[in-house]
C-alpha cells in the first residue's frame, strides 16, 4: 500500500474508533452512574442536546432508580468521531 492510500484512511479509521471508544465510555460511566446512584440515593441525572435526550436517570418514590438512554448518545459519539477524524487528519498532514 502506497504512502498516499494510507494517509487516505487515517480520518475513516480515526473516526470510527474514536466514535467506538466515545460510545463505550459513555454507556460503562452510565450504566455505573445508574448503580451507584440508585444504591447511594444520588440525585437524577439530565442531559440533553437541545431536546434530544442523551441520558436521563429518574428516582421513583419506592427508591428505585430508572436510567433511559436516547439518541443523543449515538450522536454525542458520532460528534466525538468527527472530531477524532479532523484532529488525525490535521496531524498526519
Amino acid at each position: 500500500m502506497s504512502k498516499k492510500n494510507r494517509k487516505k484512511k487515517y480520518p475513516l479509521v480515526a473516526f470510527i474508533s474514536g466514535s467506538l471508544i466515545l460510545f463505550v465510555l459513555m454507556i460503562t460511566f452510565f450504566f455505573v452512574y445508574g448503580a451507584v446512584g440508585g444504591i447511594e440515593g444520588w440525585p437524577p441525572l439530565q442531559l440533553h442536546l437541545g431536546s434530544i435526550v442523551i441520558f436521563e436517570t429518574v428516582m421513583q418514590a419506592d427508591g428505585s432508580f430508572q436510567m433511559q438512554f436516547g439518541l443523543g448518545i449515538v450522536l454525542v459519539a458520532l460528534l466525538g468521531g468527527a472530531l477524532n477524524a479532523l484532529l488525525s487528519f490535521f496531524l498526519n498532514r
